[in-house]
């Protein structure tokens, strides 16, 4: 049997699951409580880089920010099963018991950072490989929820563009001898793909890529800083 100590307070907070829910659409994430915390940062390669948040009525929030196919604030209600399960084993991972910032000896880890609200305390622990099994195992199920199915995009990832650009699409002035065919295969992890050639230059392309892999200021300044490039300019309508 549970602890009944334990569990009471996990009870009371996953009880809010119970009541009527507004729509998704409706919810004002910067109204309510948040219970845990996990933001992920970046690493040398393509890790996923995102915020997920699950309050005390049971929604949870993922902020996408790079390398993620959830790009922009996604949504979801999770059952009271799942929050109550959640709860109870930060509960019982007695974070409070553990230092709050843990040094790694590979800067091309991404960091994570896990906080958890209960009652009036709060506490966060940040590192990468050397944190303990317990935060890890957290981390695991934390990783599990956010790769789940049912999120409803909720706001569209803001990039603060000039008017008038098309977001997902550059302008590409190449060197003369640059191999076109041999550049797009450099990018084919962002799924660049030549939409066409700018007239009357041969090496002048406007070409597409994936915003849900980077995003459009990190895609234009990666282009940019190519040794192949001459110039490089989002797409306009």
């Amino acid at each position: 049997m549970k602890n009944p100590v334990l569990l009471w307070p996990v009870l009371v907070l996953a009880a809010a699951i119970t009541s009527c829910n507004p729509p998704l659409s409706l919810v004002a994430t910067d109204k309510l409580a948040p219970v845990i915390e996990m933001s992920k940062g970046a690493c040398f390669g393509r890790c996923p880089v995102f915020t997920l948040t699950i309050y005390s009525n049971g929604v949870a929030a993922y902020k996408g920010e790079r390398h993620t196919d959830k790009m922009g604030l996604y949504l979801k209600r999770l059952p009271k099963s799942e929050l109550e399960s959640l709860l109870l084993a930060f509960k019982k991972a007695d974070l409070w018991q553990y230092p709050d910032v843990y040094r790694s000896q590979f800067p091309d880890l991404p960091a994570v950072n896990i906080t958890y609200h209960e009652a009036e305390r709060t506490k966060s622990i940040l590192g990468k490989e050397t944190r303990p099994e317990a935060v890890i195992e957290l981390e695991g199920r934390l990783n599990t929820l956010a790769n789940s199915e049912g999120w409803t995009l909720r706001d569209a990832p803001d990039y603060q563009l000039p008017a008038g650009v098309i977001a997902n699409q550059l302008v590409v002035e190449l060197r003369e001898e640059t191999d076109q065919d041999a550049w797009l295969r450099n990018y084919a992890k962002q799924d660049m793909k030549l939409l066409k050639k700018v007239w009357p230059t041969n090496n002048k392309i406007i070409v597409s890529y994936s915003t849900k892999v980077i995003n459009p200021p990190a895609m234009l300044e990666l282009v940019r800083q190519d040794t192949e490039v001459l110039s490089a300019e989002y797409n306009r309508k």
